[in-house]
């Protein structure tokens, strides 16, 4: 028998395949050449083990936080600023 897993970690990490297999047919398709992933650092932990290689080698930049919560303005304000910072 195996262990339960808690529903929650079952529905992040259906959530994270069906992210990486968006991401993955992007790239195939060729509508972008590099990724800046944002997501909570405990989701991201988890996406990253179900990206393609292929996605992975686009990836530029990794913002881990959790800004969910944000309105769009906000969001484009923060994101902005971390992108500068790097």
């Amino acid at each position: 028998m195996e262990p339960h897993t808690p529903r929650k970690k079952v529905e992040a990490e259906r959530f994270a395949r069906e992210i990486a297999q968006a991401l993955d047919e992007s790239v195939v398709s060729g509508a972008c050449e590099r990724l800046v992933l944002v997501a909570p650092p405990a989701f991201f932990g988890v996406l990253r083990d179900k990206l393609p290689l292929r996605v992975a080698a686009r990836v530029t930049d990794v913002i881990e936080k959790d800004y969910l919560h944000l309105d769009q303005p906000t969001l484009k304000k923060r994101l902005e600023k971390a992108l500068e910072a790097r």
